[in-house]
């Protein structure tokens, strides 16, 4: 499962077995905005997403 949170919340199902990086080309969401955690651990890019995963992709927010 795949969850993206921020201003807006989705949840998907991967399709197939890719890298970080290539799901986040895939979604249009850009590394800079957004922090991938993988099975409740924060990972690289590198790191390939398994079928039975969980991913979140959470929206960094700042403020001041």
């Amino acid at each position: 499962m795949i969850e993206i949170i921020g201003r807006e919340r989705k949840t998907l199902k991967l399709a197939k077995e890719c890298t970080v990086n290539e799901l986040m080309e895939n979604l249009g969401l850009s590394p800079e905005s957004y922090v991938p955690v993988l099975n409740n651990i924060p990972v690289t890019g590198e790191k390939v997403v398994k079928s039975g995963d969980h991913m979140v992709f959470q929206e960094v927010f700042s403020g001041g």
